[in-house]
């Protein structure tokens, strides 16, 4: 689901794995493929010039800065659907085993379709997650008046554990009167979902 985090671990695992890898790269997808951009994205990461305009010769250029870039750590992020890793030029299977390639996605089917080895499924936050990372975010503790405490809980569960929607509204309501909190909770209250797909 959109906002449960799965960029931010990524990142995370990024970091804390970097000194397996000579490189970590990491690029954003999103929902409109464009191998051009994508071959961009990775070259400017990996801090080079890729020759030629057109994507073969763009392809074979990237290839080329890739096997010579020792181990990889390539992060695709948020992508929609498959993708063509012949065409984009990024080495897979294995007689590639310098370059792994980790995938974050809101869509399960993409795991299938591009014959990942593995997933990792990142779930909604339980009540008590959720309420940890709220008090986190909102900065309340031990200090804090029991009716704001009381107040602060309803809203966090009204966040329904996504992790997204808790880090903006502790960010809007941080050092706020009551007042706005009570405020708050009625518009999230009162807020409808829009039409979005299934899923996501």
């Amino acid at each position: 689901m959109g906002g449960s985090g799965k960029t931010t671990l990524a990142k995370q695992v990024g970091k804390a794995i970097k000194d397996l890898f000579n490189r970590v790269v990491f690029v954003v997808i999103s929902n409109s493929v464009d191998v051009s951009r994508i071959q961009d994205s990775l070259a400017c990461e990996l801090g080079v010039t890729l020759e030629g305009h057109d994507n073969q010769a763009k392809a074979k250029s990237l290839s080329s800065k890739l096997d010579n870039a020792g181990n990889i750590l390539i992060i695709l992020d948020d992508v929609w659907e498959k993708l063509d890793f012949e065409t984009i030029r990024i080495p897979f299977g294995s007689n590639f085993r310098r370059c792994k390639v980790l995938i974050t996605t809101r869509h399960e089917d993409i795991y299938a379709l591009m014959d990942c080895q593995g997933s990792v499924n990142l779930h909604l936050l339980n009540e008590e997650k959720a309420w940890r990372l709220f008090q986190y975010h909102a900065k309340i503790t031990n200090l804090t008046s029991e009716s704001m405490k009381d107040l602060a809980k309803q809203i966090a569960y009204e966040c329904k554990g996504l992790a997204i929607a808790i880090a903006t509204v502790t960010c809007t309501l941080k050092d706020k009167d009551i007042a706005e909190w009570e405020e708050a909770l009625e518009t999230i209250r009162d807020s409808d979902w829009m039409n979005i797909a299934e899923g996501l």
